[in-house]
């Protein structure tokens, strides 16, 4: 009698420890999240020129979740100290929709009143998080369904992750505003005209480039025209001893834009001799100096600055 009542004693216990393993295990499956992988966040550092990340993981499931969720991380303070959100608090965004692997977000006019610093960090900021997304290759910006422009008034049209890549591999980084005078073609191309234009240098470029490759577009002023070929390749530039030295491909010596040899050649050495450290700018092609520029002007010397073609 006393082993029936002890066995029947043990097998409550067993029943009961069963019982207990069970509710546990369901309390633990109903507030376990789905995870559907790790993805860096970009977020500003507390000076407002460089971008940092710190890892996230993903919880929701579809890509248009995914996207919400994201967003509204980047839009929420970092426990780190010296991380800001990459959306500044007057930047709303009005709606998203993924297509065909672009997304495309709206924002309202809150977007346009961000410094020039701060816009780039903030759209930098989306682009290489929202392309880790599967789903997700490009990304493009309107602002109240309007197409977003930049400084001459072109529509920026679809961003990737590799445009804010620099050269070294790494993400965009260290940005400050820089103004430079450049020197734009004429409305009949024979003649210079400077146009002040501020915009974003990154540190770990040469101010050079940043000139050169403002040329290529348009300026602001549309009586004035760009007085360089939109493909035409910079390979190298660099300055040493006062003298700049400015390496093209073929392309700037065969394209011919309705602007006369002389105001193509003096667009580029007087934008850059208006920097302080520059005396005379040397152009190669293809790292040779052994060329005429446009049967016109043999490229073996360095040149200075002409000012008998500024307006």
């Amino acid at each position: 009698m006393i082993y029936n009542i002890k066995s029947r004693n043990r097998m409550a216990v067993i029943i009961l420890l069963m019982f207990a393993t069970m509710i546990l295990s369901a309390c633990g499956n109903e507030h376990r999240e789905e995870y559907y992988g790790d993805i860096h966040l970009y977020f500003v550092d507390n000076n407002q020129t460089n971008l940092v990340t710190m890892t996230y993981g993903i919880k929701s499931e579809t890509i248009s979740e995914q996207v919400k969720e994201v967003l509204e991380q980047m839009n929420k303070k970092s426990k780190k100290i010296n991380y800001l959100p990459a959306i500044p608090d007057q930047v709303h965004v009005l709606s998203t929709n993924v297509t065909d692997k672009i997304l495309y977000v709206d924002f309202d006019a809150g977007y346009l009143q961000m410094r020039i610093v701060e816009e780039l960090l903030c759209r930098s900021a989306i682009v290489l998080t929202m392309s880790q997304l599967n789903g997700i290759d490009y990304v493009i910006f309107t602002v109240n369904q309007q197409p977003l422009t930049d400084a001459s008034g072109n529509p920026r049209g679809s961003m990737k992750a590799s445009d804010f890549v620099g050269e070294s591999g790494s993400s965009i980084n260290a940005y400050q505003e820089k103004k430079a005078v450049l020197y734009y073609a004429n409305e009949s191309g024979d003649g210079l005209v400077a146009e002040e234009y501020t915009g974003l240098y990154a540190q770990n470029t040469p101010v050079e480039k940043f000139i050169i490759e403002r040329l290529m577009k348009s300026p602001s002023s549309h009586s004035l025209k760009s007085p360089l070929p939109s493909n035409l390749k910079l390979i190298s530039v660099t300055t040493k001893d006062g003298i700049c030295y400015v390496n093209f491909d073929s392309t700037f010596l065969e394209e011919a834009l309705g602007v006369t040899p002389e105001v193509q050649l003096y667009s580029v050495v007087n934008s850059l001799v208006e920097l302080p450290y520059v005396n005379k700018v040397q152009i190669s092609i293809n790292g040779e100096t052994d060329r005429k520029f446009r049967d016109y002007v043999s490229l073996r010397d360095a040149f200075n600055r002409n000012l008998d073609l500024i307006e």
